[in-house]
C-alpha cells in the first residue's frame, strides 16, 4: 500500500498512536528509472519527462528546459550535482540557436557531445603537465 494511507489504516486498526517503529522502504526502484516513459533513462528512448508522478501537474524536464535561461540551467547543474561543466552544458542544450532535446536519448546524446572534447582536452592537458 501506499504511505498515504498508513494513517488511515492505523486508525481502523486502533493503532493510532501506538507505533513506536516503523520500517519503510522509501527508495526507487529500477523498474520505475528504467521504464522509458518516465523520461529518466538514457538506455531507450522516452520522452524527456523526469517526474515521478508524470499524472500530475508539474513541469516536465523539456518544458522546464523550454523555459529555463542558460544562467539558470547552470545554476542548477551546479548546485545539485556538482557539475564542472555545467555553463557548457547549459549553453549547449538551450543557447540561442539551440534545439531543445525532446527525448532523453537526444539529451543523452548531446551531453555526451558537449563534455567529452571538454574531458579530454582536461586529460590532455594533465598529460602535458606532468611531462613538464
Amino acid at each position: 500500500q501506499n504511505f498515504e494511507t498508513l494513517g488511515p489504516y492505523l486508525s481502523s486498526t486502533n493503532q493510532s498512536g501506538k507505533v513506536t517503529n516503523l520500517l519503510a522502504d522509501l527508495g526507487l526502484s529500477s523498474m520505475q528509472i528504467d521504464n522509458n516513459d518516465r523520461g529518466f533513462t538514457y538506455k531507450r528512448s522516452g520522452p524527456l519527462d523526469m517526474r515521478m508522478n508524470s499524472n500530475d501537474d508539474t513541469e516536465n524536464a523539456y518544458d522546464l528546459l523550454k523555459r529555463l535561461r542558460v544562467r539558470k540551467l547552470k545554476s542548477m547543474l551546479k548546485e545539485n550535482s556538482d557539475e564542472e561543466f555545467a555553463i557548457e552544458i547549459a549553453a549547449g542544450l538551450i543557447g540561442k540557436g539551440m534545439k531543445i532535446p525532446e527525448t532523453t536519448t537526444e539529451l543523452a546524446d548531446r551531453v555526451r557531445d558537449i563534455v567529452r572534447p571538454l574531458v579530454q582536452n582536461q586529460h590532455g592537458n594533465r598529460k602535458m603537465n606532468k611531462s613538464e
